[in-house]
């Protein structure tokens, strides 16, 4: 694989890790909403997309920076999709931040 290639597989490796790391915060939330053993789903969901995503960075980067650098991009880019999807499903897509004030 050359060097571009392997750096755009390495990016996409990180978009879905950003997609699986965002889409378990949904879903932590989402029970949190719900009321059942909250401090469980708090903290065993942040245990687990961490380790997660911290095993597949480092093992979806090889431990070369470049390699890093592209998967890290490829997990903001997904983090920019979950928050403008988390936006316009709430039905405030004003174009700002959520829970900000002008």
């Amino acid at each position: 694989m050359t060097g571009a290639s392997y750096l755009a597989a390495t990016m996409l490796a990180g978009a879905l890790l950003g997609t699986l790391f965002y889409a378990g915060l949904w879903l932590t939330v989402r029970t949190l909403a719900a009321g059942k053993r909250a401090r469980f789903w708090l903290a065993g969901g942040f245990l687990l997309r961490a380790l997660l995503a911290i095993a597949g960075i480092a093992i979806a980067s090889q431990g070369e920076w470049r390699s890093l650098i592209a998967c890290l991009a490829g997990f903001c880019v997904a983090r920019a999709c979950a928050v403008r999807l988390a936006v316009s499903s709430l039905g405030q897509d004003d174009g700002r931040c959520p829970g900000r004030r002008p």
